[in-house]
């Protein structure tokens, strides 16, 4: 039996309508367009005034050839295989291979966690949330209580996690900045929730402006529930102040609303400008 378009049972017309709302602009008609291109000079190289197409449309370096940070591939290729610490053999030979301090970390991770591959605590392993900790204390100088950590596979599924927390209803709204990576507009699309964007200025270093945009969108009836800061920005690449981020939490704490700080690009180095963490800025 061989199935038309009009008998399959899923057809744009009756899937959820949330998806069909959904814009990821940076893989979107663009990134289509480049795949029909780069198909098209595979199969006639002469066909365009050029040899290959770049993509650019996200950050993806090491598509570029930028190398990754060895430390961490070095001690998953060791996780990856155990068998490796058990033969006096083997472990002589990956001596040679692996610096010191990969060996004792991969050792240390399978002596508290065991191998990889199994199922983990929902909140993610232990030793793990112990280290982020660990870092967070000694970035900040304030304690962290690893049982307040949630690991998950990236950023963008923590994102669309807590907005799914958030969203109870489809007049909730979610103040993002404007420009921003689009991961904030289509998944609050996805989960039906309002995007509520707020701008920020070049004129300031991309500073904030952010009461006009909460009063004008409670008058239309929208329930502004939580606040997104990007910082260090994407695109901007602006770096909150210390000043700039108590003012924020002054204000979500006035506007009893929740305070998302998305703050993945903490270890880009921006000349004359230093991160600040938010949590940091609250707890001193």
């Amino acid at each position: 039996m061989t199935l038309t378009h009009s008998n399959k049972v899923l057809q744009l017309r009756n899937i959820n309508s949330k998806i069909l709302q959904t814009q990821y602009a940076v893989r979107g008609e663009i990134a289509i367009r480049a795949e029909q291109l780069r198909k098209e000079l595979e199969s006639n190289p002469q066909s365009f005034p050029f040899k290959k197409i770049i993509n650019c449309n996200i950050g993806n370096p090491q598509q570029l050839n930028q190398k990754p940070i060895t430390f961490f591939r070095q001690i998953m290729s060791l996780l990856e295989y155990p068998e490796l610490f058990k033969n006096t053999e083997y472990l002589d030979k990956i001596k040679y291979i692996y610096p010191n301090d990969v060996i004792n970390r991969a050792q240390q991770i399978l002596r508290q966690s065991g191998p990889i591959g199994a199922y983990s605590h929902s909140k993610g392993i232990p030793y793990v949330r112990n280290a982020v900790a660990k870092y967070i204390h000694e970035r900040d100088g304030y304690e962290s209580n690893p049982e307040h950590i949630f690991l998950t596979n990236g950023a963008s599924p923590a994102v669309q996690m807590i907005l799914s927390v958030i969203i109870q209803h489809l007049d909730v709204g979610v103040l993002i900045p404007i420009p921003q990576y689009p991961l904030y507009s289509a998944s609050l699309a996805l989960l039906g929730g309002k995007p509520v964007p707020y701008y920020l200025d070049e004129k300031t270093n991309w500073g904030l402006d952010i009461k006009d945009a909460i009063r004008t969108h409670k008058e239309q009836g929208i329930d502004v529930r939580a606040m997104c800061i990007i910082n260090p920005g994407n695109p901007t690449g602006n770096c909150l102040t210390g000043d700039q981020i108590e003012q924020v939490i002054n204000l979500c704490h006035e506007e009893r609303i929740v305070l998302l700080a998305d703050e993945v690009y903490q270890t880009n180095v921006y000349s004359g400008k230093s991160f600040i963490s938010a949590k940091k800025v609250l707890r001193s």
